[in-house]
């Protein structure tokens, strides 16, 4: 029996609708770069479901601050990465805060100008991503240009997150146009989603309707999942610390408890080690600290490491170390891509932030502590050496079961599908 136009040929359900969705970033970047993968992971995603997805994004490249895809004049560039297509616009160089900010009122004036357009097909709908709310806001007016829906996809909430790590005051008039700009997008947005567990009470505060809000959970970007592996034998504990070097991490308090562990037991340097895996504007510092302190046999610093090599690096731990500065931002939540790539591989994590309802709380992965609490830090790190090697299989096992059934990238574009069902789409 033939089914009928519109309707499943195995439950008898209306077919899924094949969606046009630009999804637009210009952070978005490709598994070449040493970078986030998430939104290239979106499409991925979204085109094995059968749907055409296509990703805007910039030619700066962020974290090596340099052009990355445009190296002549144009203005514009259309490609595909891995049967993803990408269309990559112009964005000039910057280096501080208020070069960045030209560099996202370029974008957005580029992606307003159509300059994206022309090399895309018709949008059913367009999602952006916050920061930057400059390039969102121009998707949503784009979305409105095309008659077509709009998803906010808050990821860091601007200019909170600006304003925290930078130190710009809430009395700046730049920060009184960024946050008039956030609400105008949490108001006038067709459906807002975020991975940060805590960001709903931001959003409807900011006069964003309850019912527009969702939480999906950050899908892991991984196509090719090893198969998990106990940590390699060795005499010290190995602790390591994967991702950028910037001051919004506050590594320095990593070494702080070093000291303080050094401190209460000189024979604790024989016991554990500690890698910095990634780069940073604060490396160098950080490792003319290490030389000074006499610490080179325990702290290694091993640079970057390819996207497609991370977890086989990261393999190599006994357990992880993530930390943060102390940022009244993060009450709204946390969802670093280092605590699923940790899970991901099966070990246990020591966290130090004071965000609720993260994914190492949801799982009971490890150790949570106070951010910038060296003293607690220092004491996590004795408690976890000291558990046995069963206990620590065991969560790391449940660790890397829990990512995988509730972090799935099928499982996040299962839920962008009901969102936009309930918006007329899908």
């Amino acid at each position: 029996r033939e089914p009928r136009a519109g309707m499943s040929d195995t439950q008898g359900e209306p077919a899924q609708k094949k969606l046009t969705i630009w999804i637009v970033n210009q952070y978005a970047y490709t598994p070449s770069e040493n970078a986030g993968t998430r939104h290239f992971s979106f499409a991925r995603g979204l085109r094995e479901a059968g749907h055409d997805a296509h990703v805007v994004s910039s030619s700066f490249y962020h974290k090596g601050r340099r052009q990355v895809y445009l190296a002549d004049d144009g203005p514009v560039l259309k490609g595909d990465v891995d049967g993803v297509p990408y269309v990559w616009l112009r964005t000039p160089a910057y280096t501080g805060n208020i070069s960045r900010l030209w560099n996202m009122s370029v974008f957005g004036a580029r992606l307003l100008l159509g300059q994206a357009s022309r090399h895309l097909p018709r949008p059913d709908v367009i999602m952006s991503t916050s920061p930057s709310p400059l390039a969102s806001a121009a998707a949503l007016l784009l979305a409105r240009r095309f008659r077509c829906k709009h998803v906010l996809e808050v990821v860091d909430i601007w200019p909170a997150t600006l304003r925290d790590v930078s130190g710009l005051s809430g009395f700046h008039p730049l920060y009184a146009v960024l946050r008039t700009l956030e609400r105008a997008l949490y108001q006038g947005t067709d459906a807002i989603i975020t991975h940060l567990g805590g960001a709903r009470e931001h959003f409807v505060a900011s006069g964003a309707n309850p019912q527009k809000c969702h939480y999906l959970p950050s899908p892991i970007p991984f196509a090719d999942i090893p198969p998990h592996e106990p940590p390699p034998a060795g005499d010290r504990f190995r602790f390591i610390h994967a991702g950028a070097m910037t001051p919004s991490y506050a590594l320095d308090q990593i070494l702080d408890a070093v000291d303080i562990m050094v401190a209460e037991d000189p024979n604790a340097v024989d016991r554990f080690s500690i890698d910095f895996v990634g780069e940073g504007v604060l490396m160098d510092q950080l490792q003319a600290r290490v030389d000074a302190s006499g610490y080179r046999e325990v702290v290694h610093f091993r640079g970057t490491v390819a996207k497609a090599d991370i977890l086989t690096v990261l393999a190599e731990a006994d357990g992880f170390l993530v930390v943060s500065k102390d940022l009244d931002v993060h009450r709204f939540g946390v969802s670093f891509n280092k605590i699923f790539d940790s899970m991901l591989v099966g070990r246990p994590i020591i966290l130090a932030n004071r965000a609720k309802g993260t994914p190492v709380e949801r799982a009971q992965a490890g150790i949570i502590v106070e951010p910038e609490a060296p003293a607690q830090l220092a004491r996590a790190m004795t408690e976890m050496m000291a558990w046995q090697p069963d206990e620590r299989e065991r969560v790391g096992r449940a660790n890397r079961d829990y990512v995988l059934e509730r972090h799935s990238l099928e499982g996040w574009v299962e839920q962008l599908m009901g969102v936009l069902k309930g918006l007329g789409q899908g």
